[in-house]
């Protein structure tokens, strides 16, 4: 007989697409907070930034807590989205 071997998977499921914040005119008004950038698959938690404006304010995250993924990538700037946010699972995979 065989040996059984176990081993865990960590998936991202989507949740939240986030857009760039916007005017009424529907032009881009901040840019993606320096602490945000590069910074595929961390955890983002209420109250963590997000985005700032030219004029220096820091727009903070409002929900619950996700990781952020395609932060401020230029194949999805036409698209509208700034970042995606995800739900983290392991899923135990048994042989």
């Amino acid at each position: 007989m065989g040996t059984l071997y176990s081993t865990t998977l960590e998936v991202y499921n989507h949740e939240i697409l986030v857009d760039y914040p916007r005017d009424e005119l529907g032009d881009i008004t901040a840019m993606v907070h320096q602490d945000r950038q590069d910074k595929d698959y961390a955890l983002v938690e209420h109250g963590s930034p997000l985005f700032f404006t030219l004029e220096g304010d820091v727009i903070s995250y409002e929900g619950e807590p996700l990781h952020a993924l395609f932060i401020n990538e230029a194949a999805y700037y036409e698209k509208g989205f700034a970042m995606c946010l995800a739900r983290k699972q392991t899923i135990m995979i048994k042989e």
